[in-house]
């Protein structure tokens, strides 16, 4: 797995699973070596201790800095902490993946063992379960009384710490927390994904003690028959949980959706308006007293719509490169430039798009300061802006998802003081 990790070219995601026993030093190796080749990596048991000591002003020897390894080439996110608890799943999430809009959904998921991540890849959500069961399946019995309320889910992994002959052969006696799994599982639409090479996940260091397998991957139902994950042997090390690697397909990215458009006082535009006119012109509206000819006029109007709009209309595509400055000249003087390359036509390409920026500008800033009277338009800090990836703020322990809501938190909060 050597390369830069490209979602949209591969149209896969590559997520990492694996327990790793609070290995400061595993996860530090890990991240390293596997900067290119996954995308994701979800932790059971993460390594949490001490970093440094910050300046403090209570205390001399400063104060404690804990956290886990931190690397230039991933992202860390992790469930805001309990008082003096280690958190017990984390994500590592590639920053060549940091504009697909990632978030920790805590609104929904706000639990110590389950990480609940949405990545939006530009044609699909994809909801992303990290899992940690302890010894008393708490985490397993969560899911089963909340799956309810969790959206749509594309992948669940982890270490679940549960024993079944569905995915291990050794098991003799089904326990009621995998049956509750299972079932959980079928109603959240997900099947467990058996691995391409199926064997033990778990090695205990005990050498008494039988290899298990208790890690886990479920996928919707329609995929797991056909994507098969696959356990690392060789990427183990000092863990005693085997990692496990899955690669999910995304539907692909196919761009800027296009439409058809006609350039405001053309000639394509004059001509468009008088089809039209012509065409309404010889539509009879003399006999509209039954109902039969009323939908059939509108049916000959519609007709003569459609066929005005697509004999001159252009099909455009918009996209962030697109400069609604741009021309007719501009594209004249872009392709001079191309087909001979001198420095004349250059200069003139310049002087094209030099123009057409303050005749657009011009317009727009009459527009604005003439007609709606609104100056402060023209300011960028003014303009719709994306919220800020983190975690939704929460108002009377209710989260604001929606513009609306943010601001009756703001109102409700400040207009009393």
């Amino acid at each position: 797995m050597n390369g830069t990790p490209n979602l949209k070219a591969e149209g896969v995601v590559r997520i990492l699973c694996q327990n790793v026993n609070r290995s400061f030093a595993h996860v530090d190796v890990l991240l390293e070596r596997n900067k290119n080749s996954f995308d994701i990596v979800f932790l059971q048991e993460p390594p949490w201790k001490r970093l440094r000591a910050a300046p403090s002003t209570h205390s001399k020897e400063g104060e404690d800095i804990v956290g886990t390894p931190n690397h230039l080439e991933w992202l860390a996110i992790v469930r805001p902490l309990e008082v003096d608890k280690a958190p017990r799943i984390m994500a590592y999430v590639s920053k060549c993946l940091a504009s697909y809009r990632l978030a920790l959904q805590c609104d929904i998921v706000n639990h110590r063992d389950i990480m609940l991540l949405l990545l939006f890849t530009g044609r699909e959500l994809l909801n992303l379960l990290n899992v940690y069961s302890d010894a008393q399946h708490t985490a397993i019995t969560w899911l089963s009384r909340n799956h309810a309320r969790l959206p749509a889910i594309a992948y669940m992994a982890g270490d679940f710490n549960s024993h079944s002959a569905v995915w291990d052969e050794r098991v003799t006696r089904q326990h009621g927390d995998a049956n509750t799994l299972i079932e959980t599982a079928q109603l959240m639409g997900l099947e467990w994904a058996r691995l391409s090479n199926h064997g033990p996940t778990h090695y205990p260091h005990a050498n008494s003690l039988q290899p298990l397998v208790i890690d886990l991957v479920f996928l919707e139902t329609c995929e797991a028959l056909h994507i098969q994950p696959m356990r690392l042997e060789e990427m183990r090390d000092v863990s005693d949980h085997m990692p496990i690697v899955t690669v999910l397909a995304i539907k692909p990215d196919q761009g800027p959706e296009g439409r058809r458009s006609i350039k405001p006082e053309s000639k394509a535009e004059e001509a468009f308006v008088d089809q039209l006119t012509a065409g309404i012109a010889l539509i009879n509206v003399r006999n509209l007293s039954l109902v039969e000819c009323i939908n059939c006029e509108v049916d000959v109007l519609a007709a003569v719509i459609s066929d005005a709009w697509l004999s001159h209309s252009k099909e455009v595509r918009i996209t962030k490169h697109s400069n609604p400055w741009w021309d007719k000249e501009c594209e004249v003087t872009l392709q001079r430039y191309h087909g001979f390359c001198s420095p004349e036509d250059y200069r003139n390409f310049r002087q094209a798009t030099k123009q057409a920026k303050h005749v657009f500008f011009d317009c727009h800033v009459s527009e604005i300061t003439e007609t709606n009277s609104r100056p402060w338009d023209l300011m960028g800090w003014i303009q719709q802006c994306k919220l800020p990836l983190c975690e939704a703020i929460r108002y009377r322990d209710e989260p604001c998802h929606t513009l609306d809501d943010l601001w009756g938190a703001l109102h409700r909060t400040y207009n009393s003081a």
